[in-house]
């Protein structure tokens, strides 16, 4: 009985380390980790794959108004949201309070932009405005690189949209 217990302490503790408790999505080291082998096997099999970079609108102006539980309730429909518009096999992340990162394997860039394009939907049907960037792994730049990428698409793009209202 004390060996079973140890071992669902453990499991939980495994768990609680990976897991963003308001999500249920992976926390950031657990994303890292993600990216990490995902890069080990595109070099090693010649795999595609993207990086989606996500930052929900207005999430300050929700907490400060509303309140924290008002800016959780957003929080957890774009988890929500993003996980029912991407594939089983794919990874998505919460990476800081209000970013969001999606890991596309075996995913090539017209395959990223309809994955986009679906989480657009999912993410205005669950009434979540957010923006998105997106880039490819470059075999010589790698994941983390796309990474970093994705991120100034996605402040490119939440630049403009402030710009057009």
């Amino acid at each position: 009985l004390r060996l079973e217990r140890q071992t669902e302490q453990l499991q939980r503790a495994e768990h609680d380390a990976t897991v963003d408790a308001l999500t249920g999505l992976w926390n950031r080291r657990a994303w890292d980790a993600a990216v990490a082998a995902e890069e080990a096997r595109c070099k090693r099999y010649g795999h595609p794959a993207c990086v989606l970079s996500i930052d929900v609108d207005g999430l300050k102006v929700l907490n400060d108004t509303q309140g924290h539980s008002a800016g959780d309730d957003l929080l957890q429909r774009c988890a929500a949201a993003l996980k029912q518009g991407v594939r089983d096999l794919d990874g998505v992340a919460r990476v800081g309070g209000d970013e969001f990162a999606v890991l596309l394997v075996q995913c090539d860039e017209p395959t990223a932009v309809a994955v986009v394009q679906r989480l657009r939907q999912t993410l205005a049907a669950s009434n979540v405005s957010a923006s998105i960037g997106l880039a490819r792994r470059e075999p010589k730049l790698g994941l983390v690189e796309a990474q970093a990428r994705a991120d100034a698409a996605m402040y490119e793009e939440k630049r403009a949209r402030k710009a057009a209202r």
